[in-house]
């Protein structure tokens, strides 16, 4: 929903609007918030686009984004057992002056209520920041920000297609370089499901590529940076854990945390693959066949990772490619809290993945 006056003027809360932010709007609005919107949604597919969206709302209202003074975060299992705690915090005076801002990490519906409460005072001091994985169009939660006039909600949707590869041209016009077709469709294959790997991929390979060549990238520099052995590991790793046999997939974990691969760059990747899996399937279960849906993605597929998508969209249903990303994210959850387990966390996802693409346990 698009902001509108001032939190302080106390908007009735019988005023609502049923306009959306445009996707078009949404970076700008990120980068300079409306005073007069007092609680933004982040939402959607990609974790790396609401971070980074995130970041920007934080980075315009406070010149320390860890100020103690003006920051303050929230847990949705907080909120859930204090929920007049996000008033207190939302109607916070800064000791040092300027806007506070209000972060609830994890939200979700059961914390609808706690939202709706503070909505319904008509305005409060803080800007609150809701940080959501995807919500669905039920979403209560959703539904009530996309219809407060007073609130924005921001859908974070993963890049495809011609999107991904501007996406990518972008990131790269950021270092001076442009790309051959052959080295877009490797690059586009490898990346996209997360926003800030696919910016840490493209630096890196600017890194690799420096002003050679007069900055134009090939095949064989997106292989050699993108396609390394740390990036073909994991490929690895992802395709024999959810089609190979158990124990490659666990020689291919061993392997990657040996070499100091983080843990929860492993959840992710497996993570992007299921998003990434999950609409294919679906095309399948409305009638085609798994080898041309995957043949004609664009941008194309490599053709390293063909045979092992063929396979996985014809062995894996919707619903287990739903429930397995379930469990992806909320691994990527808790290995994000302090002093987690997250060796322990990928190997407990490896072996669930593996349970669910045998069947074994429902999803």
């Amino acid at each position: 929903s698009a902001p509108c006056s001032r939190s302080t003027s106390r908007v009735p809360r019988h005023e609502r609007a049923d306009v959306k932010l445009a996707a078009a709007q949404a970076d700008g609005f990120c980068n300079s918030p409306d005073p007069a919107s007092g609680a933004v949604l982040l939402f959607g597919p990609d974790p790396g686009l609401v971070s980074e969206r995130r970041r920007r709302l934080i980075k315009a209202e406070l010149d320390e984004p860890d100020d103690p003074f003006r920051m303050a975060e929230l847990t949705a299992d907080r909120l859930l057992q204090a929920p007049g705690l996000l008033i207190e915090e939302a109607q916070a005076m800064s000791l040092v002056g300027g806007r506070r801002v209000v972060l609830v990490r994890q939200a979700v519906d059961g914390v609808t209520k706690a939202i709706d409460a503070l909505l319904a005072m008509g305005g409060h001091e803080a800007l609150v920041i809701l940080e959501a994985a995807d919500l669905g169009t039920s979403s209560s939660l959703r539904r009530l920000i996309e219809k407060t006039k007073t609130a924005a909600a921001i859908p974070c949707y993963r890049a495809d297609g011609r999107q991904l590869e501007a996406q990518l041209r972008g990131f790269l016009q950021e270092h001076r370089l442009s790309i051959e077709p052959e080295a877009m469709s490797f690059l586009a294959a490898h990346v996209g499901a997360n926003r800030d790997l696919t910016r840490h991929e493209v630096d890196k390979l600017a890194l690799y590529k420096g002003d050679a060549d007069g900055g134009r990238v090939t095949l064989a520099d997106v292989e050699a940076s993108v396609g390394n052995s740390s990036a073909l590991g994991i490929d690895r790793l992802v395709w024999t854990g959810l089609i190979g046999r158990p124990g490659d997939a666990a020689r291919a974990l061993d392997r990657l945390l040996a070499e100091g691969q983080a843990p929860v760059r492993l959840i992710r990747a497996f993570a992007s693959m299921l998003m990434r899996l999950l609409p294919l399937r679906a095309r399948v279960d409305a009638g085609e066949a798994a080898g041309p849906v995957v043949d004609g993605l664009r941008p194309p597929v490599h053709f390293s990772q063909k045979e092992p998508m063929r396979r996985a969209l014809e062995r894996w249903s919707v619903e287990q490619l739903d429930a397995g990303l379930g469990l992806a994210l909320a691994a990527e959850l808790a290995a994000k809290r302090a002093r987690s387990p997250d060796r322990l966390l990928v190997r407990r996802l490896l072996f669930e993945l593996q349970q669910l693409s045998a069947g074994q346990v429902n999803g």
